[in-house]
């Protein structure tokens, strides 16, 4: 049975953006337990071959992406500053003060700080001369926020990484549900690279596998303090967010109303006019195109080091998957 100090390990492991390799070779090991093919591709996605489909039955594909954002270091100041830019969309603000790692040799505390001249340079002091900077960072090593996970109130967590380490764990939930279960139709976990910057590896693998079906899990913004009311946004503790985009199937998203409403799971819409944001949209082109439905946990804080999920949406979420599974 998975608990949630396994979402916790999740969110301890480094692998910002085209750097997948440690938090794939993790889950490799997990999913070796529900299946004994199971790889690593080329781009550092992960696939598992949890069972074939038989003969007439579709092939599922449940995608979640396993890369974050971070920093880049580019350059060393002359008075020891590392300079530093975005791996994946964040708000600069968000930065301000806050503590990082830089993954250099070794390993470096930090602290994030404003440069008066530049609104946009992002700079990390690590307390060091400058030829000690120089000697032990490189240009292109990551910074990585500092791992520091806080349980809340109402079954909610606060911890860096929950974009997108949720959805993984809420697969891996699903999975865990699935493995007793005689089904016909193929299932396949992919946990895909670089959708922070690229898509290109749920593109790749989603090519390879050539799925029937694709259930993509992912976060999406849940309503915060000072936020317009009147937006679409995901209301934390109901549920997953079931996606209708043009880009989406319109029929498994409304199985997926279905099954949530006969399974009495909570569960709430987002409703978007065009492209997802997701590696739903680069899966839905791939090779003859594929139907996709969407799936999103509410999140408050998105890339940023203090994202906050409601671990209950998590388990409902991998309810919905499990139950849509048995449907189809």
């Amino acid at each position: 049975m998975l608990n949630s100090k396994l979402l916790l390990e999740l969110c301890s492991i480094n692998s910002i953006s085209g750097r997948e390799k440690d938090i794939s070779e993790y889950l490799k090991e997990k999913l070796k337990k529900y299946s004994n093919n199971v790889y690593i591709t080329k781009l550092n996605s992960v696939i598992c071959e949890v069972r074939k489909p038989k003969e007439g039955a579709p092939k599922i594909v449940l995608e979640a992406h396993t890369d974050t954002v971070g920093l880049v270091a580019n350059a060393i100041t002359s008075s020891g500053y590392i300079k530093a830019s975005c791996c994946g969309g964040m708000d600069f603000k968000s930065l301000i003060y806050k503590k990082v790692t830089v993954c250099s040799e070794p390993k470096l505390n930090g602290f994030i700080f404003k440069n008066n001249q530049s609104a946009n340079d992002i700079l990390v002091d690590v307390g060091l001369k400058p030829e000690l900077v120089k000697q032990y960072v490189k240009e292109g090593d990551a910074i990585v926020f500092d791992y520091n996970p806080v349980m809340l109130q109402n079954n909610r967590v606060c911890v860096r990484y929950l974009d997108n380490r949720a959805s993984v764990f809420a697969i891996l939930l699903a999975l865990e549900k699935l493995k007793e279960e005689n089904l016909k139709a193929g299932i396949y976990a992919m946990f895909s690279s670089l959708e922070e910057t690229s898509q290109g590896g749920a593109a790749t693998s989603s090519y390879e596998l050539n799925p029937n079906i694709a259930i993509c899990v992912d976060v999406s913004f849940a309503k915060t303090l000072g936020v317009d009311s009147s937006t679409s946004l995901g209301i934390m503790g109901h549920g997953p967010m079931i996606g209708i985009s043009p880009i989406l199937n319109r029929t498994l998203s409304t199985q997926f109303i279905d099954i949530a409403k006969k399974n009495n799971i909570p569960y709430q819409l987002e409703v978007m006019n065009g492209l997802t944001g997701t590696n739903a949209d680069s899966i839905t082109i791939t090779k003859g195109g594929v139907p996709c439905a969407l799936l999103s946990i509410p999140l408050k804080n998105m890339h940023t080091s203090f994202e906050i999920v409601d671990i209950n949406d998590i388990h409902n979420t991998a309810n919905l998957i499990y139950n849509a599974i048995l449907n189809f």
